[in-house]
């Protein structure tokens, strides 16, 4: 399945969730964590290495995008199936399963969507399959992005 490329607000997400996830290759620590059991908020620190190059609206909704998996596994039925055996490990070390109290919180954040939108780019990234796009072509994009 090939991803085309399209100029909409979940073209900018995913082009969010590239940016954080490469952001989190500056952390060797994550590298780790499987291995540690160890939650070392990779959601956090991509965000803050991306502080100085992008605003609020690029790095609010990777901060967010592992509540974003939490809030996903409550409330769309057969997503937690979905994830790796991995992906529901971490999921336990960071707070697992949102319950209700917590999912409305997360849904007053005004980035939520935009979370949940970089969440679901996240989930397509570890297809074993490539997409087609390289980093190249994305280029332009987070040329209008950078602050």
């Amino acid at each position: 399945m090939e991803i085309e490329p399209r100029r909409d607000d979940q073209d900018q997400a995913g082009d969010r969730c590239g940016i954080g996830d490469e952001a989190q290759e500056l952390d060797p620590r994550q590298l780790e964590a499987d291995a540690l059991e160890i939650d070392h908020r990779h959601e956090i620190t991509g965000a803050q290495a991306l502080k100085g190059l992008f605003g609020e609206d690029v790095r609010a909704p990777i901060a967010l995008h592992v509540a974003a998996k939490r809030w996903l596994c409550l409330n769309e039925p057969g997503y937690f199936e979905t994830l790796s055996p991995a992906s529901k490990r971490t999921l336990e070390l960071q707070g697992g399963v949102f319950d209700a109290s917590q999912a409305e919180a997360f849904e007053r954040h005004p980035h939520w969507q935009e979370a949940v939108a970089v969440r679901r780019y996240d989930d397509l990234g570890k297809r074993p399959e490539p997409c087609g796009r390289t980093f190249a072509d994305f280029m332009p994009l987070l040329r209008t992005l950078v602050t």
